[in-house]
């Protein structure tokens, strides 16, 4: 499968805000070379703040992770399980891995 770079048009959600992600605002020739050149610091500074906060949230959503991944190992240690089991049982719970997976989805938005 092929994909056109020019119609690679994509969203990305970032905790409320979509944000729509379109190759063709990088696409100029020489007679709207002025006009892009004038445009093209503003896409900047916006992609920039959007992926700031790209940034934040997927630090957030890490910092969620450890502290529930901690928490339900520290639970598990609580009931006199081996420090592989509590790993185990940790891995496997569903808490821990929802928390997995917003880091997951934080990350592709970021690296869009």
């Amino acid at each position: 499968m092929t994909v056109d770079p020019l119609n690679n048009v994509r969203t990305v959600v970032l905790d409320t805000e979509t944000i729509e992600l379109d190759p063709k605002l990088l696409q100029f020739n020489d007679a709207t070379l002025s006009k892009f050149v004038e445009i093209v610091s503003l896409w900047y500074d916006y992609y920039s703040s959007k992926c700031a906060m790209a940034e934040s949230i997927l630090a957030n959503a890490e910092l969620d992770y450890e502290t529930k991944y901690m928490q339900k190992f520290a639970e598990a240690k609580a009931e006199g399980i081996s420090d592989k089991g509590a790993d185990a049982m940790t891995k496997v719970n569903a808490e821990v891995i929802e928390t997995q997976k917003k880091v997951i989805e934080s990350k592709t938005a970021h690296r869009q």
